[in-house]
């Protein structure tokens, strides 16, 4: 569909692993190595994903946009780095208000957002399909 939801995953989880991991490792040489490997996958991915048919360069280009700006709103938002909401911190939130000392999650605290992401993928590619079809009707 349109947007292509595995373009927006794969933009998603590229970018918030690659700024991350930019964040923690250290030489230059490193961090240069980790986002080509990441490129090449994402690109050797979606290449195959048009040449298969399973969704045109429209759907593939649009999903990786959205997906790459989502990754880069979430990572500054978990960081308290976001310039619109600069006294939001996701990660020093959960840190102190939902994990127990062990630092560890519990299981079932991921139960829920399992849920909610598999409803999600296919819910947003749905209607934006929807959208477009009644929008040229």
């Amino acid at each position: 569909g349109m947007p292509s939801s595995h373009a927006m995953s794969l933009g998603f989880i590229g970018i918030y692993t690659a700024l991350g991991v930019c964040g923690i490792l250290t030489g230059f040489s490193t961090k240069i190595l980790l986002c080509c490997a990441l490129i090449t996958y994402i690109a050797i991915s979606l290449v195959y994903r048009v040449q298969s048919q399973l969704h045109t360069t429209d759907q593939v280009l649009v999903g990786l946009f959205f997906g790459t700006l989502n990754g880069f709103c979430w990572h500054s938002l978990a960081q308290g780095s976001n310039s619109l909401f600069p006294s939001v911190n996701i990660m020093n939130l959960v840190t102190n208000n939902l994990l127990p000392e062990s630092g560890i999650m519990p299981v079932q605290y991921l139960i829920i957002p399992a849920f909610v992401g598999a409803a999600v993928v296919g819910s947003f590619e749905r209607r934006i399909s929807a959208w477009i079809k009644q929008k040229n009707q």
